[in-house]
C-alpha cells in the first residue's frame, strides 16, 4: 500500500475502487467537484482533496503494473478514500478497463498524461 501520507509525488502506486452512478451522494446531486455531473461512463478519476488544486482536470495514465494494461482518465472530483488507504477512486468504465468490477480494488501505477 502507498503512504498517502507524505506529499503526493508521480508516479505512485497504490489502491483504487471505483465508484458508479448508483454510489454516488444523492445530496450533492451527482455533480462532481470539477462541476461535471458524474458519469459511470466517462474515462474520469477522483482524487485527493488536498491534491484537487494542483492535478484538478490533468490527466493520468493509470495502469495495472502487473499486466501492462492502462487507461487514461481525467481526474475531474475529489473523494474521501483516503481513510480506506487508497489512492484514488476511478470511474466504472475506466475500472472495468484494467480489472473485472466484482473485484472492488485494484492495485495501479498513476503518472501524468501530457
Amino acid at each position: 500500500m502507498a503512504d498517502i501520507s507524505k506529499e503526493f509525488s508521480y508516479p505512485q502506486e497504490g489502491e483504487v475502487s471505483y465508484y458508479q452512478n448508483n454510489s454516488v451522494d444523492p445530496r450533492w446531486g451527482g455533480i462532481t467537484k470539477s462541476g461535471e455531473k458524474f458519469d459511470e461512463n466517462a474515462m474520469t478519476m477522483a482524487i485527493l482533496p488536498e491534491h484537487w488544486k494542483k492535478y484538478k482536470g490533468k490527466q493520468f495514465k493509470v495502469s495495472d503494473p502487473i499486466t501492462g494494461a492502462f487507461t487514461i482518465v481525467k481526474a475531474n472530483d475529489t473523494g474521501g478514500f483516503k481513510k480506506y488507504g487508497r489512492i484514488g477512486d476511478l470511474s466504472k468504465s475506466a475500472f472495468s478497463k484494467l480489472f473485472k468490477i466484482k473485484q472492488g480494488v485494484g492495485k495501479v501505477r498513476i503518472e501524468p498524461y501530457d
